[in-house]
């Protein structure tokens, strides 16, 4: 996917003090979400096939197997430094007992390491489930990935982030915050932000638990 025309120098700087942000790039990968998904191609993909990804005590996890009688919410999210995707993962984390009610579990998916999977968890009181796809493969495979400019990888060094380390990988891409419910028969039905300019990712999540809780 294709960025440029998103990175100019509004999208660095936060809106009220006026200063370089790190949500630079979650404000860009938001938009990019609203802006370039089709919802209905890719409902049209047919089933979902869930991957094996390591948890952050560095041990591999089968989705299909470990969740093969129940529906799966799938939480994409940029790492534990986007306060827009932290929330999101609150925010899907205290419906976790009402979603076990109604069959769902919930995993949030994400290239980070496994040492900051563990960090995001422990410093935001998280026990969902959190999953390291390196390089956000698995996204990528699914379309839900883009590649992070130099401009804003810079922006996110000058906020104290730097990517390679952060994710154990070189690449700098992401995922876009999106958040999947994928139902028993792995058919899947996508939620994309719809307003990234006011904090992105929490509006599609909401829209997510509303659908899996049958609200």
């Amino acid at each position: 996917m294709q960025i440029s025309a998103l990175t100019t120098a509004d999208h660095a700087r936060d809106p009220q003090a006026g200063e370089v942000s790190a949500q630079a790039p979650a404000v860009v990968a938001a938009r990019l979400a609203a802006a370039a998904i089709d919802r209905d191609a890719f409902a049209g993909r047919g089933p979902l096939t869930l991957p094996v990804l390591e948890d952050r005590n560095d041990r591999p996890l089968d989705l299909n197997r470990r969740f093969a009688d129940r529906r799966v919410l799938v939480v994409f999210y940029l790492g534990g430094w986007s306060e827009a995707c932290t929330e999101a993962l609150r925010l899907v984390d205290r419906a976790r007992p009402l979603l076990d009610e109604r069959c769902c579990s919930v995993v949030g998916i994400s290239p980070e390491s496994v040492d900051h999977l563990g960090r995001t968890a422990d410093t935001h009181g998280l026990e969902l489930t959190l999953l390291h796809d390196h390089g956000a493969r698995f996204a990528d495979a699914h379309g839900l990935a883009f590649r992070l400019p130099p401009p804003l990888r810079a922006t996110l060094r000058a906020a104290g982030v730097r990517l390679p380390a952060w994710n154990g990988d070189a690449s700098a891409q992401l995922p876009l915050p999106v958040t999947l419910l994928a139902d028993f028969d792995r058919s899947v039905t996508l939620f994309a932000p719809s307003h990234p300019r006011e904090n992105p990712g929490r509006g599609d999540v909401a829209c997510a638990l509303d659908a899996a809780l049958g609200i």
